[in-house]
């Protein structure tokens, strides 16, 4: 069940939230927020929208690895959990919740950006 609320729609029963973006022949668009992702508070979704990726769509279609580069250019402190992070928003898991195999994969990208 949705309902319309000062520009959002809050989905009640997964709680995630939508930001209304515009209108045209095609219907009503809406994106889901960032911060309605698990795993993304606050600071992160102001990162994270500091390298352009505004959105929970936005970050799927950049993907984990593409994000976690742009932030490391803007933010050279962030490190492999931030990596891991944002792969379990893209995941819908708790970060610390990733099989061991992506878990390696995603060490082995941020080793290489040293």
């Amino acid at each position: 069940m949705c309902a319309p609320y000062h520009g959002w729609l809050a989905v009640l029963g997964d709680k995630i939230k939508y930001t209304w973006i515009g209108i045209s022949r095609k219907g009503v668009f809406f994106v889901a927020e960032l911060s309605s992702m698990r795993n993304i508070g606050k600071e992160l979704e102001r990162k994270l929208k500091g390298i352009g990726i505004d959105s929970a769509e936005a970050l799927i279609a950049a993907g984990s690895k593409d994000a976690f580069f742009r932030l490391k250019l803007l933010h050279p402190n962030v490190c492999l959990v931030h990596l891991q992070v944002l792969q379990g928003a893209i995941d819908d898991v708790a970060y610390n919740q990733l099989s061991d195999e992506v878990k390696r994969d995603l060490k082995n990208f941020s080793d290489g950006l040293k």
